[in-house]
């Protein structure tokens, strides 16, 4: 959930200010509500790092650590995998090419594909 999360956060960002900017900057005006919906909105991704410091301060305070051993694992991988869904979706694909399908990135870099058809065809 946080890596989906995490992915789409600069979309609903864009919506937020395109859409919402100034009704929920009333709303925040008239209950008097202390900081901006954007700043509730970054608290879950804030979160990932305070969770992994609280499951690596339990891991050496608790004998039974199986299932904090599990936890930290996961919660060391989700930033990575939200970097990497995040990156994903800047892809820019064939609408028949399932991305998501694909599997997990192995390497990010920049790369460049030319149709060799096309270029035959452009003359370049």
């Amino acid at each position: 959930m946080y890596v989906h999360y995490c992915r789409n956060k600069p979309d609903s960002n864009a919506l937020l200010v395109q859409h919402g900017g100034p009704l929920f900057e009333e709303l925040q005006k008239k209950h008097r509500v202390d900081h901006p919906v954007s700043a509730y909105l970054i608290k879950p991704v804030q979160r990932i790092t305070k969770y992994q410091l609280l499951l690596k301060d339990l891991q050496g305070e608790i004998k039974g650590q199986g299932e904090i051993k599990d936890g930290l694992e996961v919660m060391l991988s989700v930033p990575r995998k939200a970097n990497d869904a995040l990156h994903l979706s800047l892809l820019e694909a064939p609408a028949d090419v399932n991305i998501d399908a694909m599997g997990e990135v192995v390497l990010q870099d920049a790369l460049q594909v030319w149709d060799p058809k096309q270029l035959i065809r452009k003359g370049k």
